[in-house]
């Protein structure tokens, strides 16, 4: 299984495709996007959002990290790093905020998800982070067995931040200290 890690660049034509298809597909906004029981599963679905999303013009691109994951020659994930992000509950040091999406159901449960963490970590380590934090949705158990097999700790939850299927989820903080960790 050959995995691999492209640094998004809002001028690559394939990059803005594979995001795009991202954002789109429904069962990956089902367990990525934050929205109230009215709002339906909206997301970004332009060319245009992609270069805000990517560029100067959004407000947390000096704070951003985005990485497209690719298996063999399709793009099957994304992820992101924040700096410091707003919802993040540990306000010590320089806090790594991730963002994690594998795009479809048939590339879950492979182990890609467990890739993508160590690469993620390590991109932390480069950028200087001293602390990682995550806050997968309730329903997310497979990110859960992720954070907690390698140490992470809860630290907070944040009550009905989500509403899917009729039902509000919480958000639960868990919290890893990466200053001596290799």
């Amino acid at each position: 299984m050959n995995i691999t890690f492209e640094k998004v660049d809002i001028h690559n034509a394939n990059h803005k495709k594979a995001w795009l298809d991202f954002s789109l597909n429904t069962d990956a906004k089902k367990e990525w996007m934050i929205r109230k029981p009215e709002q339906g599963y909206g997301g970004p679905t332009d060319p245009n959002d992609f270069e805000e999303n990517f560029s100067g013009i959004s407000k947390y691109a000096e704070s951003k990290h985005s990485y497209l994951v690719k298996l063999e020659e399709s793009y099957i994930g994304i992820y992101d790093i924040h700096i410091n992000h707003s919802q993040c509950r540990h306000q010590d040091g320089i806090v790594a905020w991730p963002g994690i999406l594998i795009s479809k159901e048939e590339n879950r449960g492979k182990g890609l998800g467990k890739k993508m963490f160590l690469h993620l970590f390590n991109t932390a380590k480069k950028l200087g982070c001293t602390h990682i934090e995550a806050a997968p949705f309730e329903f997310n158990q497979r990110l859960k067995d992720i954070l907690l097999k390698y140490n992470f700790k809860k630290i907070a939850e944040q009550k009905d931040l989500t509403f899917q299927d009729g039902k509000w989820y919480s958000s639960e903080h868990y919290l890893l200290d990466i200053r001596n960790l290799d």
